[in-house]
């Protein structure tokens, strides 16, 4: 069976701000799980997987760019950047770091749901297509 809605994997080190997150991604559907830092996640995605990574820069040990970095390599998954950093030169860093799109904090949750679905449909498409 064709799963419709992708599974989310939440990076982000304020433990209010990622609950918020998860449970209001659960209540839409999707199926998802939250970790707080670079490292949690490359542990946990040894045992869950994740199609969408929604990733703080500003995170403890490892920064979210690297994270992004890494994760662009290891998976086919679509990254979506929400950050504090505003300037152009942070959103530039963010899509060089092979990220899908970039959200300044606070990101309007019902945005950033419509972007999830559509990272998750050209990632569909990418699929399909190779």
């Amino acid at each position: 069976m064709e799963r419709t809605q992708p599974r989310v994997a939440v990076v982000e080190d304020d433990d209010d701000l990622r609950d918020n997150m998860l449970y209001f991604l659960k209540a839409s559907g999707y199926p998802v799980w939250g970790v707080e830092s670079g490292e949690a996640l490359f542990r946990r995605l040894l045992v869950d997987e994740a199609d969408v990574l929604l990733l703080d820069i500003g995170l403890p040990g490892e920064d979210g760019l690297a994270v992004a970095r890494r994760a662009a390599q290891l998976r086919s998954m679509a990254i979506i950047i929400l950050s504090g950093r505003d300037s152009e030169n942070d959103r530039q860093a963010g899509l060089d770091a092979g990220t899908d799109a970039y959200f300044v904090k606070p990101v309007d949750l019902r945005v950033l749901i419509a972007s999830i679905d559509e990272v998750w449909q050209k990632l569909a498409q990418r699929a399909a297509s190779s």
